[in-house]
C-alpha cells in the first residue's frame, strides 16, 4: 500500500559515499610526458602550496602565432634572434666558421632552401658566429668522429625525483640537445645560449637542471656518461663547463 512504501523511505540521504576522494588525485592529474623546458619553467615559478600547476596539453603543443606585421617591421624579438642563431649553428659547417666567405655562402643557401628567412639571415653577425672558433669547443668539433645536432630524446625518469607524491611512478621527459660531439669514444654536450652570460653560480642555478637531464638522456642514448656538458654563450663567446 502507499502508506507502507512511505514508511520504507529513509528520512535522510546518506551522502558519505559521495564525499569519498581518490587518494592519488594529484598523481592522476600529473602528465605522462614533460619537456625539459617545461620542467625548468615549473621549477622557476610554478610551484604553489596546492602542488604543481600544469599547463593544458593543447597550450603546450600549440604553435606560436606569427607576430603582427606592425611588430615585425620593428625587427625580430630577442627570442626570434635567438632562434635565428640556433638555426645557423644547426646547419652551418662548424669546422669552417673561420672562413667568412664559406659561411656567407652557406647562410645564403639556407635562405634559398627555405630553412631560414631573409629577416633571420640579416640579424646574424658573422663576428658572433666566428667567435666559436676561439673557444675550446672548436677543436672538439674539428676532431669529432661524429656530431649530432638538434638531437631529440625521450628520457624515462623516476617521477618521484620531481614530484614527491609520485614515488613509484615513471615520467617521460622529452627534449632536444643542441649539439652532441663524439671524440675518441667520448661524448660532449653543447647547449647554445644567446642571452648574456651570468656569473657561474647563477648560471648553474638557472641551467643546472636542464644540463643534468641532458646528461642522463645522453647516457641512455649512448650507453655512457658524457665527458662534458657545456654552455656556450654566443653573444660574448664565453664557455662554461657544467659540473655533474
Amino acid at each position: 500500500s502507499p502508506e507502507s512504501k512511505s514508511e520504507e523511505m529513509p528520512t535522510a540521504l546518506d551522502l558519505t559515499p559521495c564525499n569519498w576522494r581518490y587518494p592519488y588525485g594529484l598523481v592522476g592529474n600529473m602528465p605522462v610526458t614533460l619537456s625539459v623546458s617545461e620542467i625548468k619553467r615549473r621549477y622557476d615559478s610554478q610551484q604553489t602550496e596546492e602542488g604543481w600547476v600544469y599547463y593544458p596539453k593543447e597550450l603546450a603543443q600549440a604553435p606560436l602565432p606569427n607576430r603582427p606585421v606592425f611588430l615585425r617591421e620593428e625587427g625580430l624579438s630577442p627570442t626570434e634572434r635567438g632562434t635565428a642563431y640556433h638555426l645557423a649553428m644547426q646547419y652551418l659547417d662548424l669546422a669552417t666558421l673561420s672562413d667568412r666567405q664559406a659561411t656567407q655562402q652557406q647562410l645564403d643557401w639556407l635562405v634559398a632552401t627555405g630553412r631560414m628567412t631573409q629577416e633571420e639571415r640579416d640579424v646574424l653577425s658573422l663576428e658572433t658566429l666566428e667567435r666559436f672558433c676561439q673557444t675550446p669547443l672548436y677543436p672538439l668539433v674539428c676532431k669529432s668522429s661524429r656530431m649530432e645536432r638538434e638531437k631529440r630524446f625521450l628520457l624515462s625518469f623516476p617521477a618521484g625525483a620531481l614530484f614527491s607524491e609520485a614515488v613509484n611512478e615513471t615520467l617521460l621527459i622529452q627534449g632536444m640537445i643542441d649539439c652532441v660531439v663524439e671524440t675518441e669514444g667520448e661524448y660532449d654536450l653543447i647547449d647554445y645560449k644567446t642571452d648574456q652570460k651570468t656569473d657561474p653560480v647563477s648560471a648553474r642555478e638557472r641551467y643546472g637542471l636542464q644540463l643534468h637531464l641532458y646528461a642522463l638522456a645522453a647516457e641512455q642514448l649512448y650507453g655512457k656518461k658524457p665527458r662534458g656538458c657545456w654552455l656556450y654563450f654566443m653573444t660574448t663567446g664565453e664557455v662554461m663547463k657544467m659540473d655533474e
